[in-house]
């Protein structure tokens, strides 16, 4: 994908984005192409030139009071739908001018004046900013997400032949097909329940970073960023895996954004996700009518009885019972789909918590919560990542 591609899907999530590269690889020209292809209204502004009034309006009198005018760059959104605002040179800005920029970059807002909804905000740096005077303000850098530039000599001649006219790539804009809402219902719970998943991933919710030595480092966690993962799953789920990977890393980081792709990849473009229907599953799961594959049936599989394993034996009865309800109904599901296989990595499992009886009179309170700390050792050893 083009650099240009690349900032169609930030643009589509309506996620404020910054390119990272080194001098004269094409930052500039491609938001000013994609703009162009869009044929959107775009102003390019470079604010290291700017005084902070430039940004927050100027004050005027206005009867008994001041009124704060918006520059005129800012007027030229008005009216418009899906413009760009593009601030190059970013990292180069006194923190003065990164501080002016906090409320625009996040709502919009140029001193009392609302851009237009739609307006979308990005920026460019170069590499060699990072370690300059001028920093980047880590809580203007959490609102972006952070996309790398690596000129590509391949796809470079290609767009030289083409005298720098090519197509955008295609990109899923779930807004567009419907199911923005269901998705978001969807990854939201799947979010959560990766957060909640293991003692480590904690303290993934909030994770700032240590020290600042490469731009990718402005990438963190924050309950922020993690919304604006939310974000682009919900948007562009069903667009290559490659470009949502490289999005949820600019926005999380590499290692927390690792580990949630390998989380999260397998649920990706899913026909039935567990944790969304423990409420109307006998409704929902029903593997013929799905259409779902084995592949996606073991995944599937895998998620309802790492979660049977926790509630089975509860001190809560309905749990302990609807654990062993959820696995009868998903074992004679699989055996009537013919997918019996799938099921053979789990049968001791899936017997032993429908099998499960905690009021048992022959078994003794001690054997009993012996069986449970197996069990939680099996769960253990399941969702180990």
């Amino acid at each position: 994908m083009t650099l240009a591609d690349k900032v169609y899907a930030c643009y589509l999530t309506r996620i404020p984005c910054i390119v990272w590269s080194g001098p004269g690889t094409g930052k500039t020209s491609s938001i000013k192409y994609l703009a162009k292809k869009l044929g959107v209204p775009i102003e390019c502004i470079i604010s290291s030139i700017k005084e902070p009034s430039d940004f927050s309006g100027l004050p005027v009198r206005q009867g008994d009071g001041v009124e704060m005018i918006p520059p005129k760059w800012a007027k030229h959104f008005e009216g418009t739908e899906g413009g760009i605002l593009f601030f190059d040179e970013l990292s180069t800005c006194s923190p003065n001018i990164q501080a002016a920029l906090l409320t625009i970059v996040l709502d919009g807002v140029v001193g009392e004046f609302k851009l237009p909804e739609t307006t979308y905000r990005c920026a460019a740096s170069n590499f060699t900013d990072v370690v300059g005077n001028s920093e980047l303000n880590t809580a203007l850098g959490n609102r972006f997400i952070h996309l790398i530039q690596k000129p590509d000599v391949d796809q470079f001649c290609s767009m030289l032949r083409s005298s720098f006219d090519y197509k955008l790539a295609t990109v899923v804009d779930n807004r567009k097909t419907g199911k923005y809402e269901e998705n978001k219902q969807n990854f939201a719970d799947e979010i959560a329940h990766f957060l909640e998943g293991a003692d480590h991933r904690k303290f993934l919710c909030s994770k700032l970073p240590e020290e600042v030595k490469t731009p990718m480092d402005y990438a963190f966690c924050s309950p922020r960023s993690w919304t604006n993962v939310l974000e682009i799953l919900s948007v562009l789920d069903g667009s290559e895996e490659e470009l949502i990977h490289e999005l949820i890393i600019g926005t999380i980081g590499e290692v927390a954004g690792d580990e949630f792709w390998t989380y999260i990849k397998s649920k990706l473009f899913r026909k039935f996700r567990f944790h969304s229907h423990l409420n109307d599953y006998k409704q929902v799961f029903d593997i013929k009518k799905l259409g779902l594959e084995q592949s996606e049936c073991d995944v599937i599989l895998q998620e309802a009885v790492g979660y049977c394993l926790k509630k089975i034996g509860s001190k809560n009865r309905f749990e302990s019972d609807k654990a062993r309800d959820i696995m009868i109904h998903f074992k004679k599901q699989f055996l009537d789909a013919g997918y019996a296989g799938v099921l053979g990595g789990y049968i001791k499992k899936i017997d032993s918590i429908i099998n499960f009886d905690w009021n048992d009179s022959n078994k003794s309170q001690s054997s009993s919560n012996s069986q449970l700390d197996s069990m939680m050792d099996e769960l253990f050893k399941l969702t180990k990542q």
